[in-house]
């Protein structure tokens, strides 16, 4: 036994069963292809990732359970709030795309009244303060933060 802290990253390989499959919600059936599960949580004051991997092995099912913290938990920490900005810029330009589209498709096949052209120029502008909101939260979440 090694005294001391423990790597920042670890793994451990265990004989899937039921403990596994509980704690990653995948029921009792035999696993086909890979499936993986990840949770972050506070053990003792420290913020630690637990991924657990299960998939089919030659004698059933195997597992590995990783746990990350410190240097590489920050770092996937970094890499998801990346993802989610990324994610969710594209899904507001995307509504702003779609209500363009609706409003070119109804102007072609129908005579928008004034309440519908109104309807249309206020949720462009909620689209645009939106999608200005989201940048700015992307600009913040990608502001690399300095330590002192």
């Amino acid at each position: 036994m090694i005294l001391g802290k423990p790597p920042l990253y670890s793994v451990l390989r265990v004989s899937a069963g039921r403990m596994s499959q509980r704690f990653a919600s995948l029921g009792v059936t035999a696993i086909v292809e890979p499936k993986q599960v990840e949770k972050e949580c506070l053990y003792q004051q420290n913020h630690l990732l637990l991924r657990l991997r299960v998939m089919p092995g030659m004698y059933g099912e195997e597992a590995t359970l990783q746990v990350l913290r410190g240097a590489a938990l920050k770092f996937y920490q970094q890499q998801q709030l990346a993802r989610l900005s990324r994610d969710t810029l594209g899904i507001s330009q995307q509504l702003n795309y779609k209500l363009h589209e609706l409003k070119q498709r109804l102007t072609l096949t129908h005579n928008l009244t004034s309440r519908q052209l109104e309807a249309f120029h206020s949720l462009n502008q909620l689209l645009e303060h939106l999608d200005h909101q989201v940048r700015v939260v992307t600009e913040i979440s990608e502001r690399p933060k300095r330590h002192k």
